[in-house]
């Protein structure tokens, strides 16, 4: 009774070992694809900058830089607060 619940503890401990040893494997591949994805990310955002210089931009800056790049200028919008201040000027 003892003989076969040492063995059965020995045969445990061995495939834990195992599984230890596949486990911190798998672990060092995942840290190293981890490293890979991060560094690839960065240089995506580099780029990202250089080459697309709007990208940080709000709306209204990006349609501002856009009109700019051909020449134009934006054109002054309509606001019912400028209306009515006119109308009262008058």
């Amino acid at each position: 009774m003892l003989r076969d619940l040492y063995e059965k503890q020995a045969t445990v401990v061995g495939d834990l070992k195992q599984s230890l040893d596949v486990t911190s494997k798998g672990f060092a591949r995942d840290m190293m694809e981890m490293k890979e994805f991060v560094k690839a990310q960065r240089t995506y955002n580099e780029l990202l900058v250089r080459y697309n210089p709007l990208h940080d931009m709000t709306p209204e800056e990006r349609i501002k830089a856009t009109a700019r790049r051909v020449g134009l200028d934006k054109p002054i919008e309509y606001s019912e607060e400028d209306a009515t201040a006119g109308n009262k000027k008058e």
